[in-house]
């Protein structure tokens, strides 16, 4: 047995084939999503530690669907400017959360992420009690579909011991009430997003594009 690990050892380190650069990936992909994975969800508390943003939900800039419409927050463009400032996406997007919520410019301009953030980006999430999540935070959450969703907290309701959340992606015309994001139940909020690494999760997005899910 000792001298079959030495042999695999050396496939592994010292070979240049093809065939042991496979291996390798395969085993430092597994070993990071069986083992490293699961002891830094562990270690902040939350099942999901890291996240590709996979949509433009979340995004402060005009996009463009299938049909070639400009659009953000469900407002139709006739092209599309190359930068939008926050107070641009306020004066556009922010007469939702006047008429809808409690939630005024000063708030936001305080929120986490205040700027929202892009598809491709990767978010660092970590655990948080219920009782604690506010308004204007970033959460991860599972709704009525199998990929989670990361959309902003816009109201925090508890009901006896439990709390109850709704969320809004910043660039969407309104609250998804179709996924369940009017009435988040606490146990299906994964984590809180602390921190995002622009555009790396790219192959993620492009890789799902490819397998098409």
């Amino acid at each position: 047995m000792k001298e079959k690990l030495k042999r695999f050892w050396n496939f592994l380190w010292h070979d240049d084939s093809f065939l042991s650069w496979v291996t390798l990936a395969i085993i430092v992909f597994v070993g990071f999503k069986y083992v490293v994975y699961p002891l830094i969800g562990f270690a902040i508390g939350t099942s999901l530690p890291v996240v590709a943003v996979i949509s433009e939900s979340m995004e402060h800039r005009v996009n463009v669907d299938g049909e070639g419409v400009y659009y953000m927050c469900g407002i139709s463009f006739s092209s599309r400017p190359d930068s939008v400032s926050f107070e641009r996406w306020w004066r556009i997007c922010g007469e939702w959360y006047e008429d809808n919520t409690d939630i005024t410019l000063e708030d936001f301009e305080e929120f986490k992420f205040r700027d929202g953030f892009n598809k491709g980006d990767i978010i660092i999430a970590r655990g948080k009690k219920p009782e604690n999540i506010q308004v204007g935070e970033v959460i991860i959450f599972q709704a009525t579909q199998p990929v989670p969703i990361i959309h902003r907290v816009i109201d925090v309701r508890e009901e006896g011991s439990t709390f109850y959340f709704t969320a809004k992606g910043d660039n969407n015309a309104d609250v998804n009430s179709a996924i369940g994001e009017n009435r988040i139940h606490e146990d299906n909020v994964i984590g809180v997003a602390v921190f995002k690494i622009p555009y790396i999760g790219y192959f993620r997005v492009w890789l799902g594009q490819i397998l098409g899910f």
